[in-house]
């Protein structure tokens, strides 16, 4: 039986896919949409517990549609408990999320126990270690709608990343580099993940000599995967 609903408002196939999946795989009833205007449509016609939101879609991003949601709720007797999902930390983010009315920030990389965590804190959840030895084997690597959409992420990421190392263009491969390794965790590609950590690690001392071996490398693992799942 669904405990409660909830909203998931990404505008990346990969992450919604996982976010659906850990979700369901706790007991929730899981609604998903692709953008903040269509997530404050979703939430005007019908209430939903939470609403895990990302912060930086392109359409329109997870603090205007909290804005918009909140305006919705004045003079309702029931109000959304908003959590908003990013890949960064950053303060001033933080704080802008919070003025519009988010109640909690999750940051990637997130495991299927930190957000039964934050979950817990509003709903009837009980965080529990084999509702994550059951969403283990819920990856890319046994799920082939998961993999279809993280290799389509992957490989605007690798090309976006291609670019950045070549003009070495430190902010942008930080950027590429950490929604990658997210990427990467959230479907169970841990050593490729590593790859992107050891290329973040040369990033901090501008060793661009290293970060293009590593960069090279992290292309090689990706090959390897592609092709063993076209087998």
């Amino acid at each position: 039986m669904s405990i409660s609903k909830v909203l998931v408002a990404e505008d990346n196939d990969v992450n919604r896919e996982v976010l659906c999946k850990q979700l369901a795989s706790i007991g929730c009833e899981v609604e998903s949409v692709s953008d903040g205007e269509t997530a404050a449509d979703a939430a005007s016609k019908k209430h939903f517990a939470v609403i895990l939101m990302n912060l930086q879609m392109e359409k329109v991003g997870g603090i205007e549609a909290t804005k918009l949601i909140r305006q919705s709720e004045k003079g309702r007797q029931t109000r959304s408990i908003i959590v908003g999902v990013t890949a960064t930390s950053m303060p001033q983010e933080r704080k802008k999320a919070f003025e519009a009315g988010m109640d909690e920030i999750l940051v990637r990389p997130f495991s299927l126990l930190d957000l039964q965590e934050v979950l817990s804190r509003w709903l009837p959840i009980k965080v529990s270690q084999s509702s994550q030895q059951t969403f283990d084997d819920l990856n890319a690597v046994k799920d082939p709608q998961l993999h279809q959409a993280f290799t389509k992420s992957m490989s605007g990421l690798m090309n976006r990343l291609f670019l950045s190392v070549h003009k070495q263009e430190t902010s942008d491969v930080q950027s590429a580099v950490h929604e990658m390794k997210g990427l990467c965790l959230s479907v169970g590609y841990d050593e490729l993940a590593g790859w992107c950590s050891q290329l973040e690690k040369s990033l901090l001392v501008s060793d661009w000599i290293q970060v293009q071996a590593t960069f090279n490398a992290m292309v090689d693992q990706y090959k390897e995967i592609t092709s063993e799942s076209a087998k």
